[in-house]
C-alpha cells in the first residue's frame, strides 16, 4: 500500500521545521513512517488509521479526530507531523489535557478513565 509523499521538497523542510520544531532528519524519518502507512493518494482515512494504530476502537476514533484538523475524514502528512508534534512537544499537563479525552469513558476532560485506559495514558506519556 504506501502512498509517495516524496513531492515534500527541500524547501517546505524549513516551513515543517518552523511549524512543528523538528528538524531535517525527524521529518525525513517521520515522512516515512506516514508513507508507510498512507493510501495511494498520500491520505490515511479511519479504516486505514484503525488497522495501523494499536489501540482500542474508541480511543482510535478520538485520536483520529485529534489528527484531522480539516475533519474531512482523511488524515494528510501536514496533519499527522503537526498532530504527532502537538502530542511530542508539550508539557505534561498539555500532554495529560490533550490525551485525557482519547482514553477517558466520556471522551471529554470531564470523564473517568479505567484502568486500563490509565495504564495506556501513562505509556503514551
Amino acid at each position: 500500500m504506501g502512498g509517495d509523499i516524496s513531492s515534500i521538497v527541500e524547501y517546505e523542510h524549513e516551513g515543517l521545521a518552523a511549524h512543528t520544531g523538528f528538524g531535517h532528519r525527524e521529518i525525513e524519518k517521520l515522512k516515512e513512517v506516514f508513507g508507510s502507512m498512507a493510501l495511494e493518494d498520500s491520505s490515511l482515512d479511519s479504516d486505514e488509521f484503525k488497522d495501523k494504530t494499536r489501540i482500542g476502537l474508541q480511543e482510535m476514533e478520538r485520536l483520529f479526530k485529534f489528527f484531522d484538523v480539516i475533519q474531512n475524514g482523511r488524515i494528510d502528512f501536514y496533519e499527522f507531523l503537526v498532530g504527532v508534534s502537538a502530542l511530542n512537544q508539550a508539557d505534561l499537563k498539555t500532554k495529560a489535557e490533550l490525551l485525557f479525552p482519547i482514553y477517558s469513558e466520556k471522551g471529554d476532560l470531564n470523564g473517568n478513565i479505567p484502568a486500563s485506559g490509565v495504564k495506556m495514558l501513562m505509556k503514551t506519556i
